[in-house]
Parts: C-alpha cells; structure tokens; sequence
C-alpha cells in the first residue's frame, strides 16, 4: 500500500533555497488526518519549484504551528483569507459555508464514476463552481479527492439493506448538512464528528470514510466494509487571491495549471490508494465487504430526492443538472 512519508518536521520541510526565491507560498495542511493532504502539497512543491527554477518555493507548513496544536479548517481558511499563508487545501463541504454550490458537490449518487467525477471537477462545471468562491479573498484552483467515494464500515452489523441502517449512530463530517439530512431520510442517526474520522475506541456504530482514510486509523475495530460509495470526499487546493493577482502573468498561469495537473495526479494516487488499502483489509485484516444489490441502490437513491429538493435555487438545481447530463455527453 501506497502511504505517504513525513519529513522529520512539516515546518521545516522546505527548499533551502528559498530566501533567494523571488515568491513564496506557504502551504498550510488544513485537516486531519494530515498523511492524506500532503501528497498535492508536496507534488506541487516539486512541480512549480521546478517550471519556475527556483523563482517560486513553498514551505509545506502544519496549521498548528499557527494554531497552538489544533487543526483548524476555520483556522485554516482565515489563514489563506489574510494572506498570512497563500495556499492550503479544504473539504468541499467546510467551502460550502461560503458558496453554497460547493455544497452540491455533496449531494448522494450524483457522480457515477471516477470519468464522471474528472469530466465534472476538471470542466467548465468544476470552475463555475470554484469561482464562487472569488468573493471571499480565496480563490479556488482544482478538485482533489483526499480519499474518493466513501464508504460506510461498521463493528456489528452489515449495510446490506436500507432497513439495516435504522436507528445506526452512522458518523458524518459536521461540515456536511447534506450529510446530515441523507443520512437521517435513510433512517439512521446522525453524529458529527467534524473530521469524518472515528477512533478505534469507536463513536457510534459506523462511520463515513474511504477507505485509505480507513487505513492511517490505528487499530481499527470495524468488521464491515459497506460500500455504499454514495458520494465523494472531495478537497479544492485554494490560494489567497490577491497573492495570486500579485504575480507576473506567465507564474499566475504557472501556478493555475500546475495545481489543475496536481490535483489529477492525487485524484489517481488516492483511487490506488483505495485499491490498495481494500486488499489488506480483506486478506489481512479479514474484514467482510458488503455491497447493496441495485434494488437496495434505487431505494437508496430514492431517498436522496428530498436532499435535492433543498437545493432549491434555480441557478443550484441548472449546476446539479449540468453534473447530472455530463457522465452522458
């Protein structure tokens, strides 16, 4: 299995070069756990730092040495905000408290496939939905996964049927009221748990996560890997717009089409990753994979109808229906 390495400090993992750099961008690692996020950050560094032979370095730097150990999303966001960072990257559901069309991104079944998912994030689609995010000093540059579709693993029972989940203390980002109202129509009960990731000490009966995300929580007590993939745990890579601005033309395109490039790589890295971690939690870890039949599927998907119709604004509801069209253009 694919895991990524650490330097031996996360603040002083930088070029030692970079006081001759012309520009500078810190890099702040904005959530938990920190291993899944610093694949983009450290692909980027190697990338920019080389299109622009030095003239662009960037520090990979740990949001708790900004905020006294806790990692912070909010902290992270006011970060790039300011300026006092220029770039992190952020769950799509935490974005939504700003544009709401972030949020849509959330919404169950409404990509088929990892093709579907690219065709959206890496089209216009994708970049009408980043640019919502120009009014806040943050701009948004491309879509990673830091993980991909999500799964559902249990300690006692299996998913196999829509009844199986009533009344299941089932774990969801606090970030995510979609997450929130879907699991509640399919009957269980919700628990925020802000990062999405439970502890082997085990909050409620089950957790959303993927399954490399699974894979860096020690001693892992679930027994069931249910396969709901019902929807995708989406990051953006996001910078400080005015930083941005501040840059000659040609190292602002620079910077625009690396971190596009960045984030397909770490899309494909994180669905390996996924593949990787299945295979030892079923031959090592002996954890059974549950899959729903079409029939449970649909019913499923019948049930996320209420949590489209929230989305109520014309303007949200022509974004879900672009989304929607394109895995058939």
């Amino acid at each position: 299995m694919k895991f990524l390495s650490f330097c031996a400090s996360l603040f002083f993992c930088f070029n030692i070069n970079a006081g001759e750099a012309k520009y500078k961008i810190n890099w702040v690692l904005a959530h938990e756990p920190a291993r899944v996020f610093l694949r983009a950050a450290n692909e980027f560094k190697k990338k920019i730092e080389k299109e622009s032979n030095g003239e662009i370095t960037v520090n990979i730097v740990d949001s708790s040495a900004y905020s006294k150990g806790a990692v912070s999303a909010e902290k992270s966001f006011e970060l790039v905000k300011t300026g006092q960072v220029q770039m992190s990257q952020l769950y799509t559901n935490y974005l939504g408290y700003y544009d709401q069309q972030m949020r849509i991104l959330d919404l169950p079944f409404l990509f088929k496939s990892h093709a579907h998912a690219s065709k959206v994030l890496d089209g216009e689609i994708g970049q009408t939905i980043l640019a919502g995010l120009d009014k806040t000093k943050v701009r948004g540059l491309a879509f990673t996964y830091s993980g991909g579709f999500r799964i559902i693993p249990t300690a006692n029972a299996p998913l196999s049927t829509v009844e199986s989940f009533k009344g299941k203390k089932i774990g969801y980002s606090g970030y995510s009221p979609i997450a929130r109202a879907y699991l509640k129509e399919i009957g269980a009960e919700p628990i925020d748990t802000k990062d999405a990731e439970i502890n082997d000490k085990g909050t409620g009966e089950g957790f959303e996560t993927t399954y490399a995300r699974l894979a860096g929580i020690p001693n892992v007590k679930m027994k069931y890997l249910n396969e709901t993939e019902h929807t995708l745990f989406l990051t953006s890579i996001v910078i400080n717009s005015e930083f941005l601005q501040s840059l000659p033309e040609n190292y602002r395109n620079l910077v625009q089409a690396t971190a596009k490039k960045v984030a397909a790589f770490e899309r494909a890295e994180s669905i390996e990753d996924n593949i990787a971690a299945k295979k030892v939690f079923i031959e090592k870890n002996h954890m059974q994979v549950v899959k729903l039949n079409d029939v449970e599927v649909a019913k499923m998907k019948a049930l996320s109808i209420p949590v489209y119709k929230s989305f109520s604004n014309k303007k949200d509801q022509d974004i879900i229906t672009a989304i929607q069209n394109a895995d058939s253009n």
